[in-house]
């Protein structure tokens, strides 16, 4: 009499309960493996943002404060000119705040 399984195998073919859980726990550790892969590169990927993120600001700081100072310097320059500049906005401004 020959013994087969549903899918062809023989009796002997089918792996026994500790095989079934070492195999079990050699795939848990493989897991276990990929998920701090896959922790490690988001965690280098989310510094490197930072960094980035945190450059722009420090550029942008730099430009706000060099622009500052130019308007600073030109004021003081020309500050009748500017005085005038500051009116004629004041004034466009308010006629298209009243419509």
């Amino acid at each position: 009499m020959n013994l087969e399984t549903a899918n062809g195998a023989s009796p002997t073919d089918v792996p026994t309960t500790e095989q079934l859980q070492q195999k079990l726990n050699e795939l848990k550790q493989d897991l276990q493996q990929v998920g701090q892969l896959l922790k490690s590169a988001a965690q280098e990927k989310f510094e490197g943002l930072r960094e980035s993120a945190a450059q722009r600001v420090r550029q942008g700081r730099e430009k706000t404060e060099q622009a500052g100072g130019n308007v600073e310097e030109y004021i003081r320059a020309k500050p009748v000119r500017s005085v005038l500049i500051a009116a004629g906005v004041g004034a466009v401004l308010a006629a298209i705040l009243r419509r």
